[in-house]
């Protein structure tokens, strides 16, 4: 169901330093998306050369997956913490009927991954993509620090 994909060869810790500096300048510059629960970024961080490395792994991930004619791409950051609790119950979502999606660790303080409805789990690699078909079921997980998370989270998807 979920698939992992290793990028250590690829990404270092110095890019993943570099694209939360962005996000956070993004974040701070009042640029992010205020429709969808705090604190997102718009849907378009792949223009940015800091989050480029990301997407491009993002996709190659979804070709070793299966990604029959996809062809709608999206990539968001979703940063939260602790005193930014919602909700939960109003967190679980899902994507496209027809896709997949994929979430990616950038700083995970607590060590906590995404709760799925119908499954659990329990341990996520560092510098990888985790990709699943986005009609599963999934929400953030429960922060308990103030220590900021970053959630890259992508789809490709046919719409």
């Amino acid at each position: 169901m979920i698939r992992s994909f290793d990028y250590s060869g690829v990404i270092t810790k110095q890019k993943e330093i570099d694209a939360i500096r962005k996000i956070d300048d993004l974040f701070l510059s009042d640029n992010w998306c205020k429709t969808v629960p705090k604190y997102q970024t718009w849907s378009d961080l792949f223009r940015y050369k800091e989050l480029s490395i990301f997407a491009d792994t993002f996709k190659y991930a979804c070709m070793n997956y299966d990604i029959s004619g996809y062809n709608d791409f999206k990539f968001w950051c979703y940063m939260d913490y602790a005193s930014n609790e919602k909700d939960r119950n109003d967190l679980w979502h899902s994507h496209a009927e027809n896709g997949l999606s994929g979430v990616y660790y950038l700083s995970n303080p607590e060590n906590v991954y995404t709760e799925f409805e119908s499954f659990e789990v329990k341990d996520v690699k560092p510098f990888s993509w985790h990709i699943f078909p986005s009609n599963i079921r999934h929400r953030p997980p429960l922060t308990l620090t103030n220590a900021k998370r970053y959630t890259l989270a992508a789809d490709y998807a046919n719409r």
